[in-house]
């Protein structure tokens, strides 16, 4: 583990670093939850932060990708932020337990499909020198079912997908992940899992 670790009373102190003064309740509560939850990092040669869209769909893989992440013979743990805490009841403050949580990873890794989730505010937190993307490339046809007014991904009259999906900024950061070997596309589920398979070779 290459930055802040998953210790406890670490994770606590950098809470309240950015929260300030909190009631006594509201630490104590915290507390039950950094030394109840966090115990499955500890030991962990490589963590993985798994970000992307909470959508029906798009959730599935994000948790999907979580999953391919981990490998306890591997000594390797990913979670997403709603792992820890899925109701933020103690935190009460999703950006804050969001810029908590992503200093302590060793590795960042987006499954990007599209703006939605507020990822240039999340990837703006991120050293770019642990950030992995799992681009959607919309190419082929859409993978979720389709709702009665959407226009399939396969249509050529559905326009110039990437920008419709992502804006300047975040092709941007796209193109400069892909030159430094840190942007993979996938297009079917079948992909994804390779794009997966990249990323846990990448940071072997």
């Amino acid at each position: 583990m290459s930055g802040p670790s998953f210790d406890g009373q670490e994770v606590l102190d950098d809470t309240l670093s950015f929260l300030g003064t909190l009631p006594p309740g509201q630490i104590a509560a915290m507390r039950d939850v950094v030394y109840g939850d966090l115990d499955r990092f500890a030991d962990a040669e490589r963590t993985y932060f798994v970000l992307g869209n909470y959508d029906e769909y798009e959730k599935e893989r994000v948790e999907s990708v979580r999953d391919a992440l981990t490998d306890r013979a591997a000594d390797r743990v990913a979670f997403t932020l709603e792992d820890v805490d899925p109701d933020v009841d103690v935190w009460r403050n999703f950006y804050v337990k969001f810029r908590v949580f992503a200093r302590r990873a060793d590795h960042v890794v987006l499954v990007a499909e599209d703006n939605d989730g507020g990822h240039e505010l999340e990837l703006g937190e991120v050293d770019h020198e642990r950030l992995y993307v799992l681009k959607r490339d919309y190419d082929g046809a859409s993978l979720d079912p389709p709702a009665d007014d959407e226009r399939s991904a396969a249509d050529p009259a559905f326009g110039d997908l990437d920008y419709e999906r992502f804006d300047a900024m975040m092709l941007t950061l796209f193109a400069h992940l892909d030159d430094e070997g840190r942007l993979f596309t996938w297009a079917s589920e079948g992909e994804l899992a390779r794009a997966v398979d990249r990323v846990i070779a990448a940071t072997a």
